[in-house]
C-alpha cells in the first residue's frame, strides 16, 4: 500500500472530527462492544468498509439519545446524540463539556474539557452536518 487507509469525509474538519470521535469514543462506542449491543451508537471508523461523505454518523447524527442533560430538550421533547446544525442542541457535545463525573464523556482519565475538541467538533456539528440549504455553498467551499 502506498498510501495510509483515511477516514472518508467532505472536509479535512470532518475528518479530524471523526477521527477524534474514533480515537476518543469508539473503544466504547463501538457496534461490536458492549455499549453498542445496548445503546446501538457506533463512533468507530472502519478502513475496510468506510462510510460515505454523506453520513459520516449513522448512529448519532439526528438520532434521539436516552440521555437527558438539564435544560436540552431538542426536537418533540426528546433531545438528540448530534442536533445536525446545532451544537448547543447536541447531548454529546454536553458531555464532552461536562465537568460532573455523572455526566462528563470520556467518565475516565479526564478531568476537564478538551477545549480544542470542543471547537473541532462544534465546527463539525455546526458546518458539516447542517442541513443543507439551497442558497447555502457545500462544507468544501466553507474551507
Amino acid at each position: 500500500m502506498t498510501t495510509p487507509p483515511r477516514i472518508v469525509a467532505a472536509t479535512p474538519r470532518a475528518r479530524a472530527a471523526l477521527g477524534y470521535l474514533h480515537a476518543n469514543c469508539a473503544s466504547c462506542h463501538d457496534a461490536r462492544g458492549p455499549l453498542g449491543t445496548t445503546l446501538g451508537l457506533d463512533l468507530a471508523q472502519r478502513v475496510a468498509a468506510p462510510a460515505s461523505p454523506g453520513a459520516p454518523l449513522p448512529t448519532a447524527s439526528g438520532v434521539p439519545s436516552r440521555f437527558r442533560p438539564p435544560g436540552l430538550a431538542g426536537r418533540e421533547g426528546v433531545p438528540l446524540r448530534i442536533a445536525p446544525g446545532d451544537p448547543a442542541g447536541s447531548v454529546l457535545l454536553r458531555r464532552l463539556a461536562a465537568k460532573d463525573p455523572t455526566t462528563r464523556m470520556p467518565p475516565l482519565g479526564r478531568h476537564l474539557p478538551d477545549a480544542a475538541a470542543l471547537e473541532l467538533l462544534a465546527g463539525f456539528v455546526r458546518l458539516d452536518l447542517a442541513p443543507a440549504r439551497p442558497d447555502t455553498p457545500s462544507p468544501e467551499a466553507k474551507q
